[in-house]
């Protein structure tokens, strides 16, 4: 049996889902895995990096075929050049790396930037002007990251990307009406997510993956969706944070705490004052309620199907680029 006849069991109704997914997952040790190109960056903070060979250690302009990596503490600035040619881009390289990707150039007043696929590991990416990125490709987060955006300027990550990974997020924003953080899209990164300062804007659901989610200093959550947070994670603000559910019907979150983490608050219905709820908090504002419920749910097995085929489809297309 080979992938193609597996994937066109999938399709049909002679096998089960369960039992079609284990038998593409035997066959992925029949697939030759090999490495791609890796080039490094070995100048930092260049103007021309992200679309030229200068500062690339084959001397190449970003091209397909190969993966590129930034480390240590070295910065790649974006150019007026939106889309960057590799077929990935990794920044940082774990441990106490604070490489970074600086969004930079002339771009226009309100650029598109793709990756078609970029990892974070221990780093990180900043505004390098006021204008406002939209973001199009994946991310993968590896180890702590951060996006940090403490000027007027803003990043969203649009409906069309993917946040996956077991790494975790700081996110550092401006202070404003209008929030410079927005994710738009659903993410399965399961480390978490930190609010350091700022506002941010969650508009889909499952926008902030599976982990937990904590709110510190004065920081704002705007929420558009009940599902933004995972029903398995807890929701975690201090006593100035803020969050707002500009959406109708409940969310279910496994903790809420209104100090940090010291006390959980108990289970039940949560609102803003006047909301109805079961409990209400000033920190809520918005016509949203957040249950908090001490079940987990499942996870189904289509899901644990879907995550087998994920898991096929990138060791293939890898091996596609490869060969």
């Amino acid at each position: 049996m080979n992938i193609s006849d597996c994937l066109n069991n999938f399709a049909g109704k002679a096998r089960s889902l369960l039992t079609c997914s284990f038998l593409c997952f035997g066959l992925l040790g029949a697939v030759e895995v090999q490495a791609a190109t890796v080039v490094t960056l070995t100048a930092s903070s260049l103007a021309d990096s992200f679309h030229t060979g200068n500062g690339w250690s084959d001397g190449l302009a970003p091209h397909a075929g190969a993966d590129y990596q930034v480390n240590g503490s070295s910065v790649l600035r974006t150019t007026e050049t939106p889309t960057f040619g590799g077929d990935s881009l990794t920044i940082g390289n774990g441990g106490t790396s604070t490489a970074s990707l600086l969004l930079k150039g002339v771009m226009g007043g309100n650029p598109t930037l793709n990756i078609a696929h970029l990892t974070l590991n221990h780093g990180s990416i900043n505004p390098g002007n006021s204008y406002k990125v939209t973001y199009t490709g994946n991310i993968d987060l590896v180890s702590e990251n951060k996006i940090e955006f403490t000027n007027q300027s803003g990043f969203t990550v649009s409906s069309s990307s993917l946040i996956s990974g077991t790494g975790s997020l700081l996110i550092t924003s401006y202070t404003a009406s209008t929030a410079p953080i927005v994710f738009k899209s659903s993410n399965t990164y399961s480390g978490g997510t930190t609010l350091n300062a700022g506002m941010m804007e969650v508009q889909a659901a499952g926008g902030l993956g599976v982990g937990d989610v904590t709110l510190l200093g004065t920081s704002t959550l705007k929420l558009l969706s009940s599902s933004a947070i995972a029903s398995s994670a807890a929701l975690y603000l201090n006593s100035t944070a803020s969050v707002v559910l500009s959406y109708v019907g409940t969310s279910t979150v496994y903790g809420l705490s209104f100090d940090g983490g010291t006390t959980l608050a108990a289970e039940g219905t949560w609102g803003a004052v006047g909301s109805g709820a079961d409990h209400t908090s000033s920190l809520l504002s918005g016509t949203g309620l957040l249950l908090v419920s001490s079940t987990i749910p499942e996870p189904s097995s289509v899901a644990l199907v879907a995550g087998v085929f994920v898991l096929l489809g990138a060791v293939i297309r890898r091996h596609s680029r490869a060969v």
